[in-house]
């Protein structure tokens, strides 16, 4: 079985997979071996969806998910369920990037600001419109997912 639903509201599945160690054994540093260990494991995973999903799945309650995070309660709680998720970015199909959220910054892309080497200061909205002529649409208005210094938005 590769991929098994768990609960009827619980939007994870169980996946079989296989976790991988390297063990150094032995008396001393200079006479350890290094063993391979493989164990079989079960862990549940997160079906690939857009973030903006993923956060209306996570905080459940009424109304657009723009207002749900105007909810400092429930903004907290976004933000300490995105950080450290592993994310794909979508914007550019032939060159996606893999990365770990540090968390949700306030401001929205039209409104967030930051360096650009060659643009100088510069909106996140405005630049993925200029950089890649990808328009954010309703997602405009979400929070900004902070990728340490890098920016990216939740833009499906």
């Amino acid at each position: 079985m590769s991929a098994v639903s768990l609960q009827e509201r619980d939007p994870r599945i169980l996946k079989e997979g296989l976790q991988k160690n390297v063990r150094f054994v032995g008396d001393d540093i200079p006479n350890a071996v290094p063993i391979l260990q493989i164990d079989p494991k079960k862990s549940a995973f997160f079906p690939p969806i857009g973030v903006v999903e993923y956060l209306e799945q996570f905080l459940h309650g009424h109304g657009p998910l723009m207002q749900r995070l105007q909810n400092p309660v429930a903004f907290r709680q976004a933000h300490a369920q995105l950080k450290r998720l592993i994310v794909t970015t979508t914007h550019r199909p032939r060159a996606q990037h893999i990365f770990a959220l540090a968390g949700l910054s306030m401001t929205p892309p039209r409104d967030q600001v930051f360096p650009h080497p060659k643009l100088g200061p510069i909106t996140v909205e405005r630049y993925f419109d200029q950089a890649y002529n990808h328009r954010l649409g309703v997602s405009a208005g979400l929070p900004v997912s902070l990728f340490g210094c890098c920016l990216a938005v939740n833009s499906h």
